[in-house]
């Protein structure tokens, strides 16, 4: 067993001694993989060096690490591309295009937490949605659905008027940005005498969120509901 460990020491000497003695990852490993050959009983050892190496790489390039495993295998990584919130994304989304009924599509500009923008029909012209609401019921429907259907609230950001700020689930965010947009928020909506008094919150096994809405002025009940496409009837 001695006689083993020292061949293997000398063999992984006479690694180094042909690099000049100048240490490098590909001699290291080299020196490694004679020594596993030599002597395959080192093999834990041999592993936990190589371990605490890639370990000391990573603390170099400040990395952090989910799961162990990696680490084998760090030392022959060269290039890492990822996609990961907060370097190359924000965790904002915005809607840019509403799908009412069957045939009518809006296409809304803005980026996200927007107070203002446009929403355009089919052929890019440009719709005025104030006007609209007086004789299609099914948009102002839609509009009110969508900023009474949430639970996030947006504010007018102090700092500069023309954005929101608020929290939230991002898809749910983007949805009440829009209804800014389109001049139907949810507190314009207060002001008007709606007033929430029930509300059942986002079901993963049915796909669905409903609030119910009561106005004094108008003495009726408005039950409003969002869900996945193909269970809406």
């Amino acid at each position: 067993m001695y006689f083993l460990f020292g061949c293997c020491f000398l063999l992984a000497l006479v690694v180094f001694a042909a690099n000049k003695f100048k240490y490098n990852p590909s001699t290291l490993s080299y020196a490694t993989a004679v020594a596993i050959a030599i002597l395959p009983e080192s093999l834990v050892a041999v592993v936990t060096v190589s371990m605490t190496v890639s370990v000391k790489i990573m603390a170099k390039q400040k990395c952090i690490v989910r799961k162990l495993a990696v680490l084998e295998v760090l030392g022959n990584v060269t290039d890492i591309c990822s996609d990961k919130t907060g370097t190359l994304t924000e965790n904002k989304m915005v809607v840019k295009k509403a799908v009412i009924g069957i045939n009518e599509e809006l296409i809304v500009t803005g980026a996200p937490y927007e107070r203002h923008g446009l929403f355009l029909d089919r052929d890019y012209e440009q719709m005025e949605l104030v006007q609209a609401y007086r004789t299609n019921k099914l948009l102002y429907e839609f509009m009110r659905c969508a900023a009474l259907c949430s639970t996030t609230v947006l504010q007018v950001d102090a700092d500069d008027v023309d954005r929101l700020t608020g929290a939230g689930n991002p898809t749910e965010v983007a949805i009440q940005v829009m209804s800014w947009k389109a001049e139907l928020y949810r507190d314009r909506l207060e002001k008007e005498g709606w007033e929430c008094i029930a509300e059942y919150p986002f079901d993963s096994k049915i796909k669905r969120m409903s609030t119910v809405w009561y106005n004094d002025k108008k003495g009726g009940i408005l039950y409003l509901h969002k869900r996945r496409p193909r269970a809406c009837n």
